[in-house]
Protein backbone atom coordinates (compact mmCIF):
# COMPACT_ATOMS: atom_id res chain seq x y z
CA UNK A 1 0.00 0.00 0.00
CA UNK A 2 1.15 3.45 -0.38
CA UNK A 3 -0.02 6.95 0.71
CA UNK A 4 -1.02 10.00 -1.82
CA UNK A 5 -1.56 13.19 -0.34
CA UNK A 6 -3.50 15.31 -3.14
CA UNK A 7 -3.75 19.23 -2.52
CA UNK A 8 -7.69 18.95 -3.49
CA UNK A 9 -10.27 21.25 -5.24
CA UNK A 10 -12.11 24.12 -3.25
CA UNK A 11 -15.15 21.91 -3.15
CA UNK A 12 -18.20 24.26 -2.37
CA UNK A 13 -21.89 22.86 -1.25
CA UNK A 14 -24.78 24.73 -2.50
CA UNK A 15 -27.41 27.19 -0.83
CA UNK A 16 -30.10 24.33 -0.53
CA UNK A 17 -27.39 21.53 0.63
CA UNK A 18 -26.23 24.47 3.71
CA UNK A 19 -29.93 25.13 4.86
CA UNK A 20 -30.57 21.12 4.66
CA UNK A 21 -27.69 20.62 7.40
CA UNK A 22 -28.36 23.45 9.06
CA UNK A 23 -31.94 22.00 9.56
CA UNK A 24 -33.94 24.57 7.48
CA UNK A 25 -35.65 22.79 4.45
CA UNK A 26 -34.97 25.14 1.55
CA UNK A 27 -38.40 25.97 0.25
CA UNK A 28 -38.86 27.16 4.08
CA UNK A 29 -36.08 28.96 4.43
CA UNK A 30 -36.82 33.00 3.74
CA UNK A 31 -34.20 35.27 2.18
CA UNK A 32 -32.48 35.89 5.48
CA UNK A 33 -31.44 32.10 6.00
CA UNK A 34 -30.04 32.39 2.15
CA UNK A 35 -28.29 34.93 2.55
CA UNK A 36 -26.68 33.48 5.83
CA UNK A 37 -26.09 30.19 3.52
CA UNK A 38 -24.30 32.34 0.73
CA UNK A 39 -22.21 33.95 2.61
CA UNK A 40 -21.19 31.03 5.13
CA UNK A 41 -20.55 29.41 1.68
CA UNK A 42 -18.17 33.01 0.26
CA UNK A 43 -16.37 32.77 3.53
CA UNK A 44 -15.58 29.01 3.60
CA UNK A 45 -14.04 29.07 0.17
CA UNK A 46 -11.61 31.93 1.43
CA UNK A 47 -10.88 30.28 4.20
CA UNK A 48 -10.34 26.36 3.20
CA UNK A 49 -7.20 25.17 2.62
CA UNK A 50 -8.46 21.15 1.62
CA UNK A 51 -6.24 18.35 1.46
CA UNK A 52 -6.79 14.42 0.38
CA UNK A 53 -4.73 11.63 1.47
CA UNK A 54 -5.48 7.72 0.00
CA UNK A 55 -4.00 4.37 0.83
CA UNK A 56 -5.07 1.53 -1.48
CA UNK A 57 -3.95 -2.03 -2.00
CA UNK A 58 -4.81 -5.15 -1.29
CA UNK A 59 -4.84 -5.48 2.08
CA UNK A 60 -4.99 -2.89 4.73
CA UNK A 61 -2.18 -2.39 7.52
CA UNK A 62 -2.57 -4.94 9.99
CA UNK A 63 -2.84 -2.56 13.13
CA UNK A 64 -5.91 -1.09 11.16
CA UNK A 65 -7.58 -4.21 9.70
CA UNK A 66 -8.22 -5.56 12.77
CA UNK A 67 -11.04 -2.69 13.33
CA UNK A 68 -12.17 -3.17 9.84
CA UNK A 69 -12.04 -6.82 8.25
CA UNK A 70 -15.23 -8.03 9.49
CA UNK A 71 -17.04 -5.18 8.04
CA UNK A 72 -15.13 -5.29 4.58
CA UNK A 73 -16.25 -8.90 3.59
CA UNK A 74 -14.51 -10.33 0.37
CA UNK A 75 -13.47 -7.50 -1.14
CA UNK A 76 -10.20 -7.03 -4.21
CA UNK A 77 -8.93 -3.71 -2.90
CA UNK A 78 -9.62 -1.39 -0.02
CA UNK A 79 -8.46 2.27 0.11
CA UNK A 80 -8.59 4.22 3.73
CA UNK A 81 -9.17 8.28 3.08
CA UNK A 82 -8.00 11.47 5.32
CA UNK A 83 -10.03 14.44 4.13
CA UNK A 84 -9.55 17.74 5.79
CA UNK A 85 -10.71 21.24 5.08
CA UNK A 86 -7.67 22.70 7.03
CA UNK A 87 -7.14 24.98 10.03
CA UNK A 88 -8.42 27.80 8.79
CA UNK A 89 -11.88 26.92 9.03
CA UNK A 90 -11.62 26.25 12.75
CA UNK A 91 -10.02 29.77 13.20
CA UNK A 92 -12.88 31.82 11.44
CA UNK A 93 -15.80 29.43 13.32
CA UNK A 94 -13.84 30.29 16.30
CA UNK A 95 -13.71 33.91 15.30
CA UNK A 96 -17.48 34.36 14.63
CA UNK A 97 -18.45 32.00 17.98
CA UNK A 98 -16.10 34.53 19.98
CA UNK A 99 -18.11 37.49 17.98
CA UNK A 100 -21.63 35.78 19.32
CA UNK A 101 -22.28 35.42 16.07
CA UNK A 102 -24.37 32.72 16.46
CA UNK A 103 -26.44 32.53 12.86
CA UNK A 104 -23.47 32.93 11.20
CA UNK A 105 -21.04 30.15 13.03
CA UNK A 106 -24.30 27.96 12.55
CA UNK A 107 -24.21 28.31 8.45
CA UNK A 108 -20.60 28.35 7.84
CA UNK A 109 -20.55 25.14 10.31
CA UNK A 110 -23.35 23.65 8.17
CA UNK A 111 -21.10 24.82 5.19
CA UNK A 112 -17.69 23.14 5.85
CA UNK A 113 -19.76 19.90 7.11
CA UNK A 114 -21.22 19.97 4.01
CA UNK A 115 -17.99 21.01 2.26
CA UNK A 116 -15.80 18.01 3.76
CA UNK A 117 -18.25 15.29 2.86
CA UNK A 118 -17.91 16.54 -0.73
CA UNK A 119 -13.93 16.21 -0.67
CA UNK A 120 -14.50 12.59 0.43
CA UNK A 121 -16.84 11.91 -2.33
CA UNK A 122 -14.28 13.88 -4.56
CA UNK A 123 -11.59 11.27 -3.36
CA UNK A 124 -13.71 8.52 -3.59
CA UNK A 125 -14.20 9.35 -7.83
CA UNK A 126 -10.47 9.72 -8.10
CA UNK A 127 -9.98 6.36 -6.45
CA UNK A 128 -12.68 5.00 -8.74
CA UNK A 129 -11.20 5.54 -12.22
CA UNK A 130 -8.43 3.84 -10.55
CA UNK A 131 -10.46 0.93 -9.79
CA UNK A 132 -11.75 0.26 -13.02
CA UNK A 133 -14.00 -2.59 -13.24
CA UNK A 134 -14.53 -2.48 -9.61
CA UNK A 135 -17.94 -1.11 -6.84
CA UNK A 136 -17.28 0.75 -3.29
CA UNK A 137 -18.36 -0.55 -0.67
CA UNK A 138 -20.07 1.45 1.84
CA UNK A 139 -17.26 4.04 3.51
CA UNK A 140 -16.49 3.27 6.82
CA UNK A 141 -15.71 5.38 9.73
CA UNK A 142 -14.25 4.82 13.49
CA UNK A 143 -17.01 5.38 15.88
CA UNK A 144 -19.94 3.81 13.11
CA UNK A 145 -21.44 0.70 12.20
CA UNK A 146 -19.18 -1.07 15.15
CA UNK A 147 -15.75 0.27 14.00
CA UNK A 148 -14.50 1.75 17.48
CA UNK A 149 -12.96 4.98 17.85
CA UNK A 150 -9.75 3.62 18.62
CA UNK A 151 -9.01 3.17 14.58
CA UNK A 152 -8.91 7.11 14.01
CA UNK A 153 -5.20 7.94 15.31
CA UNK A 154 -3.88 4.78 13.60
CA UNK A 155 -6.37 6.17 10.29
CA UNK A 156 -4.45 10.08 11.03
CA UNK A 157 -0.93 8.55 11.72
CA UNK A 158 -0.62 7.11 7.94
CA UNK A 159 -0.56 10.75 6.48
CA UNK A 160 1.99 12.37 9.29
CA UNK A 161 2.30 15.60 6.15
CA UNK A 162 -1.46 16.51 6.59
CA UNK A 163 -1.07 18.43 9.73
CA UNK A 164 -4.04 16.19 10.84
CA UNK A 165 -3.96 15.46 14.57
CA UNK A 166 -6.07 13.14 16.97
CA UNK A 167 -6.85 14.06 20.28
CA UNK A 168 -6.86 10.94 23.32
CA UNK A 169 -10.96 11.53 22.78
CA UNK A 170 -10.47 10.76 19.10
CA UNK A 171 -11.83 13.97 18.32
CA UNK A 172 -10.01 15.10 15.07
CA UNK A 173 -8.10 18.30 14.57
CA UNK A 174 -9.02 20.36 12.52
CA UNK A 175 -12.33 19.43 12.99
CA UNK A 176 -13.51 19.74 9.55
CA UNK A 177 -11.87 16.34 8.78
CA UNK A 178 -12.97 13.03 8.33
CA UNK A 179 -11.79 9.53 7.79
CA UNK A 180 -12.94 6.43 6.42
CA UNK A 181 -11.90 2.63 5.10
CA UNK A 182 -14.12 1.07 2.01
CA UNK A 183 -13.28 -1.62 0.29
CA UNK A 184 -13.66 -2.27 -3.65
CA UNK A 185 -15.74 -5.49 -5.11
CA UNK A 186 -16.30 -6.40 -8.83
CA UNK A 187 -18.70 -4.97 -10.71
CA UNK A 188 -21.20 -8.03 -11.68
CA UNK A 189 -20.47 -9.07 -15.44
CA UNK A 190 -16.56 -8.61 -15.22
Amino acid sequence: MRAVVFEAPRLLPDTGRVLWRSGTPPSKAGRELEKSAEEAISMLSETMTPGVGTLSGKRLPARIEVHFAQHLGKTVDTTVLLASLGRGVDEHLGLLLSRRETLKAHMFNSAASESVELLAAWAQMLEASRHLGMDPTKRLAPGYNGVPLEAQPLIVGLFPGMGVTCTESHYLVPSKTLTGVWGWVLQKGF
